[in-house]
């Protein structure tokens, strides 16, 4: 990768901006794009930083000019909550922004390889966990929420463009639930450990909407940033045209004992309060054998050490958050 002029779409978002820094850390030259120029995790001095938006097809292009590989990390993300109220806007705006990034790479000259990040959303609670690879199109998604649908549309589209451009490797990275410093902390956006820690830090109530037995696949930030800069050195033969689709998986762990290791993280504790709304005890793991296939060394950052630095990057915005 040294010297690899990158395009990271949504570098300005969380997932994108620490992929961006660890690309350039890999000896990368990295232009990340940004709908308002910023960026949420701190980028480093020599990342360009382009302010467009993705599905203008002019501006888009002029970002990916001369670009080798690209990494598609732009979407509208949210909760759970947030996911489940606006299943439209999910779907329309994220089949919209990987339809424009899939169409300028097809225009491109130069783009050798895609890495699509799709989501542990494609999955269906119908089937038997660990989630495999093969089956993320089976059933309808979790939750049947707008955003699974996008992501299944948007890997289908993935997987024709490469059928069309036999001389580009695609690559499909499925993350499960991500957590650490520089995450959305607002109401609509926030992710539960984010959500979690900061009703502790705040002396307020855990809901588990559902069992607390349910569990969650945790995954921190900076693992998945590397496993993607990882995973983009693995390209199948060229005359096989294969798509490689694989799970970044986490920490399965209850939401009872998540929320017990964030009091402990914390030094407070809370009640813990199980509501009606929500499923019975499930079990929300991704397989892991095919990243170890790729990754031998795979093993994700202990989910107290991710705890304890997403808690100590709060602790340094607390003020912020409190007058947010």
């Amino acid at each position: 990768m040294n010297g690899a002029e990158v395009l990271v779409t949504g570098g300005g978002g969380f997932l994108g901006g620490w992929l961006a820094n660890e690309l350039v850390d890999r000896g990368a030259r990295v232009t990340v794009t940004s709908r308002d120029g910023n960026s949420r995790v701190p980028l480093h001095p020599s990342i360009e930083i382009a302010k467009i938006d993705v599905t203008v097809k002019d501006q888009l292009a002029a970002a990916m000019l001369n670009k080798q590989l690209v990494f598609h990390a732009a979407a509208l993300d949210g909760s759970s909550s947030y996911k489940s109220s606006h299943p439209a806007q999910m779907m329309f705006t994220n089949a919209a922004l990987s339809l424009a990034v899939f169409s300028a790479v097809a225009d491109s000259r130069s783009v050798e390889l895609l890495v699509y990040i799709s989501s542990a959303d494609v999955y269906s609670s119908q089937l038997p966990a660990p989630f495999r690879e093969e089956d993320g199109d089976l059933f309808e998604p979790l939750g049947n929420t707008g955003d699974g649908w996008a992501k299944r549309f948007c890997e289908r589209g993935a997987r024709l463009l490469q059928s069309e451009r036999p001389d580009l490797q695609v690559c499909v990275i499925r993350p499960t639930n991500l957590f650490g410093p520089f995450d959305r902390t607002d109401a609509e956006s926030a992710r539960l450990v984010a959500t979690w820690l900061q009703r502790c830090m705040n002396k307020e109530v855990l809901e588990t909407f559902g069992s607390s037995e349910s569990t969650r696949s945790l995954l921190y930030v900076g693992d998945a940033a590397k496993a993607v800069a990882d995973l983009s050195n693995h390209r199948s033969p060229l005359d096989k045209q294969e798509m490689i689709t694989v799970n970044l998986p986490g920490i399965e762990i209850s939401l009872d004992r998540l929320a017990r290791e964030i009091m402990i993280v914390t030094g407070t504790e809370v009640p813990i309060v199980e509501n009606n709304y929500g499923s019975a005890a499930t079990r929300r793991s991704l397989s892991d054998e095919r990243i170890k296939n790729y990754l031998p060394r795979w093993k994700p950052t202990s989910l107290r050490l991710g705890l304890n630095r997403t808690h100590d990057w709060l602790q340094s915005q607390y003020l912020d958050i409190r007058t947010s």
